[in-house]
């Protein structure tokens, strides 16, 4: 595959791994709260950017459709 494809892929797979883990969103979305602090937000953000990350990894994998396909020869 092209280099930018492959070197996008692993740059979204970091990027995945962040939001995922809570590392920055919620940080953001809580305006920087300690853990015993108790806040409210609105958490549609987060929604739209794991229906964006589930799309873009369906299309990744639409791409390479054949590496993961179970019976490709």
């Amino acid at each position: 595959m092209n280099k930018l494809l492959v070197f996008a892929e692993k740059g979204f797979t970091v990027a995945v791994l962040l939001v995922y883990s809570g590392a920055i969103l919620l940080l953001l979305l809580s305006g920087g709260a300690q853990e015993n602090e108790f806040v409210e937000f609105d958490s549609s953000l987060i929604r739209i950017i794991n229906f964006l990350i589930y799309i873009v990894t369906f299309l990744l994998l639409g791409l390479r459709w054949k590496k993961y396909a179970l019976f490709s020869e």
